[in-house]
């Protein structure tokens, strides 16, 4: 008696679908689904920086302008993300709008 997944579907198809774990992992090889996690990585490491940009000139006193450049560097770098994601079908850019705001409350005086 077939099971109610997958009922009626070619048996590999079902097999691919138990797989993967509520999650998205691969139960095989460990892995999360994302098919391109190297510049997924990278893209977090450049937000990284860009965040920091803004607060570590003024904070050790060292070439403190860069600061308003960094904001308005990093304000363009969420615009772009938030236009990406809208792209993509994510809706949830609330994050995205918070730091655009608070970036450019940074580059505001300048």
């Amino acid at each position: 008696m077939p099971d109610a997944v997958g009922a009626g579907q070619p048996r590999r198809v079902r097999v691919a679908a138990v797989a993967q774990d509520a999650h998205g992992e691969d139960r095989a090889t460990g892995r999360r689904g994302h098919p391109c996690p190297g510049p997924v990585r990278a893209i977090g490491a450049v937000e990284v920086l860009g965040a920091l940009g803004p607060l570590l000139p003024p904070l050790t006193g060292v070439a403190p302008g860069l600061a308003v450049a960094a904001a308005l560097g990093f304000v363009l770098l969420q615009l772009a993300a938030t236009g990406v994601h809208l792209r993509m079908g994510d809706r949830q850019v609330t994050l995205t709008g918070v730091l655009v705001v608070a970036a450019g409350a940074v580059a505001w005086p300048a």
